[in-house]
C-alpha cells in the first residue's frame, strides 16, 4: 500500500466515532436557570393537562437548545449538572411511555435524550454524559426504546418517524460510547440493539420513498455496529455473531428491492469501516472465506462508485479478502474487479487523485503476485 494506509486512516479518522449529531454553533444562547429547565420538564410531564402540543414542543426545543449551548466549558458543565440534578433522563423516559403514539413527542424526546448523552466531539463532556448514560441504562432506557421500535416502527413510516428512528439509534450509539469510555460497559445490553438494527434495515428496504432519511438511519446503524466491534471485540462471541448473518444482511441493506446497488456516501463509508473493524489486527470476526465472498461485491461497487471515499479502507479490505479467498479465485469469481481497478489506475482518469491511483496500482500488483 502507499503511505496513506488504512491503519493510519483508522488512527486519524476519529470524527465518525461520535454520534451523528454535530454540535451546532449556538454561542449566543443564554444560560438557563434550574427554574427554566424545571418548567420545561413540567410541561413535558403533564401533556394530558392544560399544556398544548405547541407548549410541549417548545419545552423540548428549549431543552435541546440549552443542552447544545456551549458558550464555555464552565457554562456547559453547569447546564449538564442541572440536567442531572433535575433527573431529566429519568423524567423524560417516564413521559415517553405515555406518549409513544405521539410522533412529534417521540421525535423531540429521542433527539433531546441523544443530545444529553453526546460526550462531545473530543469527549469534552464525557463525565456528565456518561453519568446520564448510566441513568438511561439503569432506568431500562434501552429496553423501553427497543420495545417502542418493535411496536411502532415496523411498517410504512413517514419522515417524522424515520427521523425519530435515527435519533433512537443515535442515542444507542452515544450510550455505548459513554459506557465503554468509562469502563462501565454491560455487553449484554448491546446485541439486542444489533438485532433491532438488522430488523429495522429490513423494514427500511421496503420503503421506496424518503431516500435521504432511510440512508441516514442505515448509516447510524452501521456506525453503532462498527463501534460495538471496535470497543468490545475481545468480548464478542464470534460464533454467535456469525449466526446472525450480519455481513450478508448489511450488504443487502445497501441494495434496492430489485438487488441493484443504492449508493449513499456516508452509509457506505460507515459500512466499510464496520467490515474493517471486524478484521482489524488479529480480530477473527471477519476471517472466513464465506464472509469475505459476501462483502467483496460491495467493496468492488464502492470503488466503482466513489474511489476517493473508498480509499484506503476498501482497498485494504480487498487485499485481505484476496489473501483469504485466494488471489486467482477472487479475480475469477468477481466480475468487474480488474476492470474497476484498471479504470482507477488509468493515467487518463483525471477524476481520481494520485494517492487513490497508487492504492489501486498496489492492489493490482498484489493480486497478480501469486
Amino acid at each position: 500500500m502507499s503511505t496513506n494506509t488504512a491503519g493510519q486512516a483508522k488512527r486519524q479518522k476519529t470524527g465518525d466515532d461520535s454520534s451523528t449529531a454535530a454540535e451546532d454553533d449556538r454561542n449566543n444562547v443564554s444560560v438557563p436557570t434550574e427554574e427554566d429547565i424545571s418548567s420545561a420538564l413540567c410541561r413535558i410531564e403533564n401533556t394530558d393537562q392544560h399544556y398544548s402540543a405547541e407548549d410541549v414542543n417548545k419545552a423540548f426545543d428549549n431543552l435541546d437548545t440549552w443542552g447544545w449551548s456551549n458558550n464555555n466549558q464552565d457554562e456547559r458543565g453547569k447546564i449538564s449538572k442541572d440536567f442531572m440534578d433535575l433527573s431529566v433522563i429519568q423524567r423524560t423516559l417516564i413521559s415517553i411511555q405515555g406518549n409513544k403514539d405521539n410522533v412529534g413527542f417521540m421525535l423531540r424526546a429521542s433527539k433531546v435524550i441523544s443530545m444529553f448523552l453526546y460526550p462531545g466531539s473530543n469527549d469534552e463532556h464525557l463525565e456528565n454524559a456518561s453519568t446520564m448514560a448510566q441513568k438511561f441504562v439503569e432506568c431500562k432506557g434501552v429496553e423501553k426504546m427497543l420495545s417502542i421500535i418493535k411496536e411502532k416502527y415496523t411498517g410504512e413510516l413517514n419522515v417524522d418517524q424515520l427521523t425519530t428512528l435515527c435519533h433512537i439509534f443515535d442515542l444507542f450509539t452515544n450510550t455505548m460510547r459513554n459506557m465503554n469510555a468509562k469502563n462501565m460497559v454491560d455487553i449484554d445490553k448491546f446485541p439486542p440493539i444489533i438485532d433491532a438494527g438488522i430488523s429495522t434495515m429490513a423494514v427500511l428496504s421496503n420503503i421506496s420513498t424518503h431516500d435521504v432519511d432511510v440512508a441516514s438511519i442505515k448509516g447510524v446503524i452501521f456506525l453503532f455496529i462498527r463501534n460495538f466491534v471496535d470497543y468490545n471485540a475481545e468480548m464478542i462471541d464470534v460464533v454467535e455473531f456469525h449466526n446472525k448473518n450480519i455481513f450478508q444482511k448489511c450488504v443487502r441493506a445497501v441494495k434496492n428491492p430489485d438487488n441493484t446497488w443504492k449508493y449513499d456516501k456516508k452509509a457506505w463509508e460507515r459500512l466499510s469501516w464496520f467490515f474493517y473493524e471486524c478484521c482489524y489486527g488479529n480480530r477473527k470476526i471477519l476471517s472466513r472465506e464465506v464472509d469475505f465472498e459476501v462483502i467483496v461485491p460491495f467493496l468492488i461497487q464502492f470503488v466503482k462508485e466513489d474511489p476517493e471515499t473508498a480509499c484506503p479502507i476498501v482497498f485494504d479490505l480487498l487485499r485481505k479478502a484476496s489473501n483469504i479467498i485466494g488471489k486467482m479465485k477472487m479475480m475469477k469469481n468477481n466480475k468487474g474487479l480488474l476492470k474497476v481497478l484498471g479504470a482507477v489506475t488509468d493515467c487518463g482518469n483525471d477524476n481520481v487523485s494520485n494517492g487513490v491511483q497508487d492504492e489501486a496500482m498496489d492492489l493490482t500488483k498484489h493480486l497478480y503476485d501469486y
